[in-house]
């Protein structure tokens, strides 16, 4: 019973997701991968039922389908980490899935009865593809578990090229998805028990249904929030639509290895610099806690990349620093206004665009050596 139990939830959040307006590919990929351990569950659940004998198909058809599971993990983590649809390149991950079912397709094509001797003989004459299968589903498991835990790791490293305020950014839950089919994996190879490996695949099932419903892709779509007074940047960057090459005399950027093959212009590169200033300047857009590099490179029409570069190899700082520094600035100036001596400290962080206090203190004492408080003090002593 708990196994048809997992069968009808993995199929009914399936129906949940095909009910959902604006589908992502993230949820598509979710779709696949719910579908294939249900029907992974249901063929368990008739195997236990002593049906196999009456569909003797099951079992075969059953066996390549944990191969499913590294793809989907990756596909997944991917889809949720990157703001780049995944090509149809990515379905040769799928590969092995087809090729083990080729392998089993002289079983597919026996008699009925031939195929029950089979499954009561414990799959001879098929031992050797079953290993085969097994084996591939093992080194499946594993590597497809290394590859994604590294894609996290290269997604967390990137998050401050990304993102001003990072305490949203929410990827905790598909590191433990990551381990949750370490763990499955590593029951499979040693418990080698069914009743336990698929009460485990439930379970599984049920965790990764409920949160991958529940959340929302990890780098945020949102639009950017307008601001006021826009400056005029289309002439200040009317040379970026040029940059590429047309202006042999130019001097290129020597970027770091991040930039090879990039061709900013140094006309380009102060273009987009006067371009921040400005808009620092003139319109503090640090202060919106939602910040992020696209939105930046959307006002100042510039390639995000090409944002990024200039701030990483020729200011040799992260976006986060960059924005970050200057909510600290913002800070220490504010404090010095009239209107804001009725405020508390937070408060005026939270106007300066930081959005959480562990956040506010933790950048305050990167930039100025100081706690808050401490400055605070030190202020005060100068003003008094």
């Amino acid at each position: 019973m708990f196994y048809l139990i997992g069968v009808v939830i993995a199929f009914f959040l399936v129906a949940i997701l095909l009910t959902k307006r604006q589908k992502t590919q993230a949820d598509w990929i979710l779709m696949g991968w719910l579908s294939a351990g249900g029907i992974h569950l249901t063929a368990y659940f008739l195997f236990i039922q002593n049906l196999h004998l009456q569909y003797p198909v099951i079992l075969p058809i059953s066996m390549p389908l944990p191969l499913f599971q590294g793809p989907f993990l990756f596909l997944y983590t991917k889809a949720l980490t990157s703001k780049q649809k995944l090509k149809w390149q990515q379905a040769l991950h799928f590969l092995p899935i087809l090729l083990a079912y080729i392998m089993f397709t002289p079983f597919f094509l026996l008699p009925f009865d031939e195929k029950v001797k089979v499954i009561e003989n414990e799959g001879a004459p098929y031992l050797t593809e079953s290993l085969i299968n097994i084996i591939a589903v093992y080194i499946s498991g594993f590597v497809y578990v290394i590859i994604s835990f590294i894609t996290i790791l290269r997604y967390k490293r990137n998050m401050l090229n990304q993102f001003s305020n990072t305490e949203k950014v929410n990827y905790n839950w598909l590191l433990y998805l990551i381990i949750w089919l370490a763990v499955l994996w590593i029951i499979i190879l040693f418990v080698q028990y069914d009743e336990v490996i698929f009460g485990a695949a439930v379970i599984f099932i049920v965790w990764l249904g409920y949160f991958g419903i529940k959340n929302v892709q990890v780098f945020s779509q949102h639009k950017p929030h307008a601001f006021a007074g826009k400056p005029d940047f289309e002439m200040l960057l009317a040379d970026l639509n040029n940059y590429a090459g047309d202006d042999a005399a130019d001097e290129q950027l020597s970027a770091d290895t991040k930039y090879v093959g990039s061709v900013l212009s140094k006309s380009a590169i102060e273009s987009i610099q006067l371009a921040l200033k400005e808009l620092m300047g003139q319109n503090k857009i640090y202060t919106n806690p939602d910040l992020t590099l696209d939105d930046l490179a959307e006002m100042i029409k510039v390639h995000p990349n090409h944002l990024s570069q200039v701030i990483n190899s020729v200011m040799g700082k992260t976006f986060y620093d960059y924005i970050n520094e200057l909510r600290v600035k913002e800070f220490t100036e504010q404090i010095n206004l009239p209107q804001k001596q009725q405020f508390t400290i937070l408060a005026i962080a939270f106007d300066c665009g930081f959005n959480s206090k562990a956040s506010f203190y933790r950048n305050f004492k990167k930039f100025t050596g100081l706690t808050p408080s401490d400055y605070m003090q030190m202020h005060n002593k100068l003003q008094n």
